[in-house]
């Protein structure tokens, strides 16, 4: 990659976030007219963004930037209003600046901007008829004087303006990573042969480089870490166009924006958020009217929230729409032989008949949703990167989704067992105990084994059984008759797994794998442990 290609992709990165900056702050400013701390926000992003275009040569993004900047220094000034109008020609404007930073970062020839650029123009040489005549000055107490223009410009952003951050190429943190990996098996295996040699001192070694390949670890973890504000400050402007589209007055309210997940994480599950996001807009929420006879609020609300739950990220949208129509979803699945007759399933039991590829209830198909292809990108992406979905509705009173994440996929903590004398690890985000009971406790019914654990009856899957087909009861070598259990918790579902035996807790690098043709899919990867042998990693969420 030659210098300029670097600094393209470095320009564009940061144009990316500026542009995600101006799309929230133009809807809040939409929202809110008098609200001068977004008017600032939009201006100190497209002031940021034309001098990095300037300094790059870049002369389409450079010249809307510089028009958009003379659009906001008239307002700020107060020498004319914010309107509805002038916020639908920035957004477009801003919308048109990011096809052309993408397009002449890629060496493309952007659109051309005269025809938007004159609207910006013509906007600011119109008369303002909505600009009332200032009243007559009254004897007040002098105002603090204004900033000056370099001041609001450097305004400082709690986001971007710490000089000590540093971009880094995602590559490179993952190659780091790697190569983290291999030092933390290393150490496995020093251990193991200082304790085989009993050699006190070299143990003693052992154990100090043991403790700053933990720091180190930590470290290049918290490197990858990055606020989910990265994406969520899109998705306001996604609700407030797509709630146009579509003729519906709804308000997103987004809280948890600055917790912390691993990049690549954040960049894979933002097109399963749109997913969500824009079905909740589609089918969730009803038209002002409908709301109106219903007694309901003529403006529906969406909720995006992030919170942290031990050492998992959870992430629900949630809407206070019309919920989803059991009936029809219950009817349809019927039809297609999903569901057996007179069988009633859960909420959790729709959404995986939902989440099929191509089902699908809408009576039509729109720009936003209608094709069955959503719900199906949302379970299969969340499960892959080794979380759950978990789905709640009430019929007239809203949906959820709730997302359980884990904070990262570089370096898990995870239970070892044994299983028909192979070794699994098992995450331990989703284990909460391990435990024995009687195999006399074990009830049958409806084609499951179930037990009781924590006073709930919980789904029973024996793992020697669903590897193998054989029989067995996944006993300890203490005596026949009785099963060792993990308890497993994801998002809101909970069951137990049998095992043969437990062989404790450690620390894994989870490396992908491509499955043999045939296996079971039910692992996420594979682990070299310190004895160097090979372990699978179990995928909890496909074990449901």
């Amino acid at each position: 990659m030659s210098q300029q290609q670097k600094y393209a992709e470095l320009f564009a990165a940061e144009a990316r976030e500026h542009l995600a900056e101006m799309g929230r702050a133009l809807v809040a400013l939409e929202e809110e007219p008098g609200d001068q701390a977004s008017l600032d926000a939009i201006f100190r992003s497209v002031h940021t963004i034309k001098g990095m275009a300037a300094a790059m040569g870049y002369d389409v993004p450079t010249r809307l930037a510089h028009n958009i900047e003379s659009v906001l220094d008239e307002l700020r000034s107060g020498g004319r209003t914010v309107s509805a109008e002038v916020v639908d020609l920035l957004l477009e404007a801003s919308d048109l600046l990011e096809g052309a930073v993408e397009a002449t970062v890629a060496g493309k020839t952007p659109a051309d901007p005269s025809a938007a650029i004159e609207r910006l123009v013509l906007w600011r040489l119109a008369d303002d008829s909505a600009v009332q005549p200032k009243p007559p000055e009254t004897a007040a107490p002098t105002p603090p004087a204004p900033a000056t223009e370099a001041q609001r410009v450097a305004a400082p952003t709690s986001r971007r303006s710490d000089s000590s951050r540093l971009r880094v190429d995602i590559r490179r943190l993952d190659a780091l990573m790697n190569l983290m990996g291999e030092l933390m098996i290393l150490r496995g295996e020093m251990k193991a042969l200082a304790d085989q040699l009993g050699a006190e001192s070299l143990q003693d070694a052992v154990e100090r480089a043991g403790r700053f390949i933990g720091e180190m670890q930590a470290h290049v973890v918290g490197s990858r870490m990055v606020p989910v504000w990265q994406i969520f400050d899109r998705f306001p402007r996604l609700v407030r166009d797509a709630s146009r589209s579509v003729g519906k007055e709804i308000e997103l309210e987004i809280t948890g924006k600055q917790l912390e997940l691993d990049r690549s994480l954040l960049d894979a599950i933002s097109d399963p958020l749109v997913h969500l996001l824009r079905n909740a807009v589609d089918h969730g929420i009803e038209p002002a009217e409908e709301r109106e006879r219903a007694g309901k609020p003529r403006v529906g609300r969406i909720k995006l929230a992030a919170m942290r739950e031990r050492s998992r990220l959870v992430i629900t949208i949630s809407d206070d729409g019309r919920g989803i129509d059991r009936d029809s979803v219950i009817d349809k699945a019927r039809r297609e032989g999903l569901l057996d007759a007179g069988e009633e399933p859960t909420d959790q039991m729709l959404f995986r008949i939902m989440a099929r590829p191509g089902f699908s209830t809408a009576a039509q198909v729109t720009t936003l949703s209608g094709r069955g292809v959503g719900l199906d990108v949302v379970e299969t992406t969340i499960r892959g990167l080794g979380g759950s979905v978990n789905f709640r509705s009430e019929l007239g009173a809203g949906a959820s989704f709730r997302l359980d994440l884990p904070l990262t996929l570089a370096i898990l903590r995870a239970l070892i067992v044994q299983v028909d004398g192979q070794v699994y690890a098992v995450p331990a985000t989703f284990t909460r105990e391990s435990f024995e009971v009687e195999e006399a406790a074990v009830e049958r019914a409806h084609g499951q084994e179930w037990i009781y654990w924590g006073g709930e009856r919980v789904p029973l899957t024996r793992l020697r059984t669903l590897f193998t087909g054989g029989e067995g009861n996944g006993s300890s070598t203490d005596g026949v008759g009785f099963l060792n259990l993990v308890g497993l918790e994801f998002g809101e579902s909970r069951m137990a797994i049998s095992v043969d035996e437990f062989l404790g807790e450690e620390e894994i690098v989870i490396k992908p794998f491509d499955p043999p043709r045939g296996a079971v899919p039910v692992f996420s990867g594979a682990i070299v442990r310190p004895d160097g042998r090979p372990a699978l990693v179990l995928d909890v969420g496909n074990l449901s």
